[in-house]
């Protein structure tokens, strides 16, 4: 980390609490990210899981300024203590979903249990298209509300400039978009009629 880097840490507004949330975020995601690249055996995904755990990386790096920079009493010194814990397992977490990655990256040839094991239980992942004739074309996200409407969660969209990733609820869907979706088996069904009527 240079100078330069250190003064901009010094600069953000955001305190530690940002940071932390960040991390959980993206870190969560880029778990269900991993797995679907390789369900799905897609190098595009891959490659965005090594891109999201290379800026947790960061960001356990800007936690740990942040925490060193913040001059506390000697008090509050065994919490942040648990702070720069939480960030570091956080981000092990994020070298783990990278690992997995780099399964399809590398061309791994991948025994059939691989996918049996990720499509066993009762949450699924899917890569949808959205047919252009769909109710859902041009609706903003928080329109739709995809959980309450098929107990989904929307994990990104994939437009014709690449994937977009934890989208904003102001985003629309067009036709054609991909959707990249987890949740309940069970409302595969009601997923695949909101997403083709």
């Amino acid at each position: 980390m240079t100078v330069r880097d250190v003064k901009k840490v010094m600069g953000d507004e955001r305190g530690v609490l940002d940071y932390l949330i960040d991390m959980r975020d993206l870190s969560a995601l880029v778990v269900d990210l991993a797995y679907s690249a390789v369900l799905l055996d897609d190098k595009e995904l891959a490659k965005d899981v090594i891109e999201l755990e290379n800026r947790i990386d960061q960001l356990k790096t800007e936690v740990q300024l942040k925490t060193i920079l913040s001059r506390l009493p000697p008090e509050e010194a065994e919490g942040m203590l648990a702070v720069l814990r939480l960030a570091e397992n956080t981000e092990q977490i994020s070298d783990r979903a990278r690992a997995i990655a780099e399964i399809v990256l590398h061309g791994m040839k991948k025994h059939p249990i691989i996918k049996e094991a990720l499509m066993s239980g009762e949450t699924g992942i899917y890569k949808e298209q959205v047919n252009p004739n769909a109710a859902l074309v041009g609706k903003r996200l928080e329109e739709l509300n995809l959980i309450e409407a098929a107990g989904m969660q929307l994990l990104a969209i994939k437009k014709k400039d690449g994937w977009h990733y934890m989208p904003t609820d102001a985003q629309k869907i067009e036709g054609g978009d991909s959707l990249l979706i987890t949740g309940p088996r069970d409302n595969k069904k009601l997923l695949d009629k909101l997403l083709r009527k």
